[in-house]
C-alpha cells in the first residue's frame, strides 16, 4: 500500500540481528517495543526468535515479504540483509551496534524517532549501485555473485606477485602487478578501496572504482569508470591461495587463466536514510574526516 506522497507504508519489518553482539538482546528488545506502538508487526527468522523465547519464528520464504529489511549490527550485518533483499526491491535500514559502521547509519539512540519518522513516512530511499563478478573457466561461466560493496582479487598468502591482465569494453588496459585488485561501487568507495588510497565517491553516483594493492610500479593509480563498463581481469599467475573475495567473504579459489568480469548488475541496493544525516556528516562522524 501506498500513501499519497507514493511512499509505501511500512506494516511489517523483516529483522536480521547479529546475535552474536553482547548487546544485541537488549537492544533488541527496545527496537521491538518501539516498532509496536505504531503497530508494526516483525518478521523473526527461527534463529532470532528462539533467542527470544518466541515460537512465532517464519519460514524463509515468508521472511522476505517484509516492506522492509531492519539489520541490527555492523556493516557485515547490513551486507547480508542486502543480499536476501536486494533483488526483491525491498528497501534496507541498519541500526548500528559495534564498532565502525558505515550502511548501518542510525543510532541505538535514535530507534524511537526511526519510527516515528517511518510511521510518518519521514524517510527518504536512496538507490545504491550493485555490481557483479562472474567467473569464467575454460569459457564457460561457473559463478555469477553479486557484490555491494568491492570485488577484490587477491593472492592469499604468497609473497610474490601475481599478474592481472585488465580491459574496459574490451579495450586493453594493462597488465598489473601487486598483490591484487579491487573494483568498488561508490558504497565500497569507503572500504578496502579507500584503505589502498582509493577515491571517496558519493554514494549516488553512477561509477565503479578500479584499484590495485601494493602495485609494483609507482605510477599505478585507481581508476573510476562509467557503470556501464564492463570490466575483464584475466589471472596471469598460478598460485592455489589465490581468492576472489566479495564485500569480505571469500567467494572461491582462482586458477591460472580464469576471467572475472564485472559489470552493472540490473538490481540496486535500496537503502533507507536518516533525514537529518547526510554522506558528509557520516564522514565526519565515522572517520573524522574533517572539521
Amino acid at each position: 500500500m501506498f500513501n499519497k506522497e507514493g511512499m509505501k507504508q511500512i506494516k511489517q519489518i523483516s529483522l536480521l540481528v547479529n546475535l552474536s553482539k553482547p548487546e544485541a538482546k537488549n537492544i533488541l528488545k527496545v527496537v521491538l517495543e518501539e516498532g509496536a506502538k505504531y503497530g508494526i508487526r516483525f518478521l523473526l527468522d527461527k534463529e532470532c526468535a528462539t533467542f527470544l523465547g518466541k515460537k512465532d519464528g517464519v519460514t524463509e520464504k515468508d521472511f522476505l515479504k517484509g516492506d522492509l529489511a531492519l539489520a541490527l549490527g555492523g556493516d557485515g550485518t547490513f551486507i547480508r540483509a542486502a543480499g536476501l533483499f536486494f533483488k526483491k526491491n525491498i528497501p534496507l535500514l541498519g541500526i548500528h551496534i559495534g564498532g565502525l559502521g558505515f550502511l548501518t547509519e542510525f543510532k541505538q539512540t535514535e530507534i524511537g524517532i526511526m519510527f516515528k519518522n517511518i510511521a510518518q513516512n519521514h524517510y527518504k530511499i536512496e538507490d545504491r549501485l550493485v555490481i557483479e563478478a562472474s567467473v569464467v573457466r575454460k569459457e564457460r561461466v561457473i559463478k555469477v555473485i553479486p557484490a555491494f560493496n568491492e570485488v577484490v582479487i587477491h593472492k592469499g598468502g604468497f609473497t610474490r606477485l601475481i599478474q592481472l591482465k585488465s580491459f574496459i569494453n574490451g579495450q586493453y588496459i594493462g597488465t598489473f602487478e601487486g598483490d591484487g585488485m579491487i573494483v568498488a561501487t561508490p558504497t565500497g568507495s569507503t572500504g578496502y578501496s579507500l584503505s589502498a588510497s582509493g577515491p571517496i565517491v558519493v554514494p549516488g553516483m553512477k561509477t565503479i572504482i578500479i584499484n590495485t594493492i601494493c602495485p609494483h610500479t609507482l605510477g599505478v593509480r585507481p581508476i573510476v569508470v562509467p557503470s556501464s563498463s564492463v570490466i575483464d581481469i584475466h589471472i596471469g599467475t598460478e598460485y592455489k591461495d589465490m581468492v576472489l573475495s566479495i564485500d569480505g567473504s571469500k567467494g572461491l579459489h582462482l586458477k591460472k587463466e580464469d576471467k572475472i568480469s564485472i559489470k552493472e548488475s540490473k538490481y540496486l541496493m535500496k537503502l533507507i536514510k536518516s533525514p537529518k544525516r547526510n554522506f558528509f556528516d557520516i564522514l565526519r562522524e565515522k572517520f573524522e574526516w574533517v572539521k
